[in-house]
């Protein structure tokens, strides 16, 4: 079984661990140790549901990544959409950090 084969499927379990994940923080069922520690109290619910969005977006970002890999339809598609989100999730990321974290 070569590269070509099993990166796709890996892909596909890490991009379903994400959704998990992310919903996960979403409801409130799991809050990140390092949250409860920087982020202020009054502000971990806000944060955990920025977060638990961003996580699942980067679920879905690694599903673009993996369609490509698997070259479904048109890969350069998988490529770009990749990339976008990726960049998308990193700001995210960087903008819910920046507003809820203490200093």
């Amino acid at each position: 079984m070569g590269l070509e084969q099993w990166l796709p499927f890996a892909l596909s379990v890490v991009s379903v661990i994400f959704v998990i994940y992310g919903t996960l923080i979403l409801k409130r069922k799991w809050t990140p140790i390092g949250a409860k520690v920087l982020v202020e109290p009054e502000h971990l619910e806000a944060w955990c549901k920025s977060e638990g969005k961003t996580k699942i977006l980067w679920g879905v970002t690694v599903m673009f990544a993996a369609l490509y890999y698997a070259d479904f339809f048109i890969p350069i598609i998988w490529a770009g959409c990749f990339i976008a989100m990726a960049i998308y999730c990193i700001y995210l990321g960087q903008e819910n950090n920046h507003k809820y974290m203490k200093n």
